[in-house]
């Protein structure tokens, strides 16, 4: 808000300071009650209860946003577009020299891009199983967020005890 007061032409759109607002008030008064209610949980409810929470906050944005999106653009990505869109082209691309049997292409493309082959790789793998959808590979991620809180916990434990670990979690 102080941007917005300050240099008003770099403020965000209101609807954007809302949805920030409403997470941030959500995340801190939600983490606060749930903090007290699991401190008694063993590890391995700890780990289910985090690991369905985070699953089931990642797939209501993954709904949202996909949605949303969708209906403000016209296509499910997000506004002034970049990353995901050429991810997705060039997931796109990968699928067809695959199909093509272009394979030569596909080599020099890794050779080339190197620090951008990889994702875009994942993603043409997914397209060629799920009909370049777009909807999977982002509830694929939701589920990887999800995993992903469950190592950050057992890192953290590891090493500097339960408190840290379920605070990271």
């Amino acid at each position: 808000m102080t941007v917005a007061v300050i240099y008003p032409r770099y403020a965000l759109d209101f609807q954007w300071i809302l949805f920030g607002l409403i997470s941030v008030f959500v995340f801190f008064s939600y983490s606060q009650k749930q903090n007290v209610k699991w401190i008694g949980y063993s590890q391995t409810k700890f780990c289910n209860t985090i690991f369905y929470t985070a699953l089931i906050i990642r797939v209501a944005y993954v709904i949202f946003s996909y949605v949303y999106y969708d209906i403000a653009t016209g296509r499910p990505f997000e506004f002034g577009v970049g990353d995901s869109m050429n991810y997705h082209w060039k997931a796109q691309w990968i699928l067809e020299m695959f199909r093509t049997n272009n394979l030569k292409e596909y080599k020099k493309f890794l050779t080339e891009e190197l620090s951008d082959a990889g994702y875009a790789s994942y993603l043409s793998f997914i397209y060629s199983v799920t009909g370049e959808s777009i909807i999977v590979v982002r509830l694929l991620k939701a589920l990887w967020g999800a995993l992903i809180c469950i190592l950050i916990y057992k890192l953290a434990y590891r090493s500097f005890g339960e408190n840290i670990g379920r605070l990271a979690a």
